[in-house]
């Protein structure tokens, strides 16, 4: 299993890179755009992609893999460990390592696993908890897929991860979000990263999704307090993702 970090103008400030542990480091590679370069062994995307068509094209490039397993990372992440009802900020990046051992070993279970947000990640169930969102690590293993294929995702320039995994739940396919880590991340929008991302694009994207699943997702306005990235409002999505799994309109795989 191979981890994949999509990067772009951030060659300087690889924030994921610096807490992958020194056993998985020879496993992971630097995914960038043409004309852009970093000491650590790098991928360079065959032709000009945004956040949608690169994770599309890094899943089937997974999906090539013998074990057809690998994880596909954000740039700009860093991780805390549970600790009981607590969480504790990691010092040695070689504390992680169990945490990629974990996910490694969950993908011979279910096909599609992320890392528990820091959010409220104190008060998960442990070691893990199966049906949710998944956000920032997308971990696949393509030969547990319905026909053991890369669907569509690429439909928008963002939110193709919520494709994927409302994807893999309609076919009655349990995910699996690993609750003894919690993963951190930049603000939205930071420059690097989805920082093309507009109100329009965000709406037509959550009213595509909100078409596609009836009755599991609906487009709604959200006004944040907080992570006001888009402005005081944006159009957001609000997935019923145990009801998608248990009823698998797309047939049980």
């Amino acid at each position: 299993m191979n981890l994949y970090i999509m990067t772009k103008g951030r060659m300087g400030n690889q924030e994921t890179l610096k807490h992958i542990p020194d056993k998985w480091l020879g496993r992971t590679y630097i995914v960038c755009p043409y004309g852009e370069h970093h000491p650590h062994q790098t991928i360079v995307e065959p032709c000009t992609m945004d956040h949608s068509d690169k994770l599309q094209w890094l899943m089937e490039c997974i999906a090539k893999q013998p074990d057809g397993k690998g994880v596909v990372l954000d740039d700009d992440l860093w991780w805390d460990k549970r600790v009981g009802d607590k969480l504790e900020v990691i010092k040695d990046k070689n504390e992680l390592a169990p945490m990629w051992d974990s996910v490694e070993k969950h993908l011979d279970e279910v096909p599609y696993v992320g890392i528990q947000p820091r959010m409220m990640g104190h008060k998960q169930p442990l070691p893990y908890r199966d049906i949710g969102k998944i956000i920032t690590v997308y971990a696949a293993n393509i030969n547990l897929f319905p026909d053991k294929k890369v669907p569509k995702i690429d439909y928008d320039p963002i939110m193709a991860d919520v494709h994927l995994n409302l994807h893999i739940l309609a076919h009655g396919l349990r995910n699996r979000i690993v609750t003894e880590f919690v993963v951190n991340w930049k603000a939205s929008q930071s420059p690097g990263g989805c920082d093309y991302r507009t109100l329009e694009m965000q709406r037509d994207a959550a009213n595509r999704i909100a078409d596609m699943y009836d009755g599991y997702a609906k487009a709604v306005t959200k006004v944040p307090k907080f992570s006001k990235w888009l402005g005081d409002s944006r159009t957001d999505l609000r997935i019923q993702w145990k009801k998608l799994y248990k009823e698998a309109p797309y047939g049980r795989a």
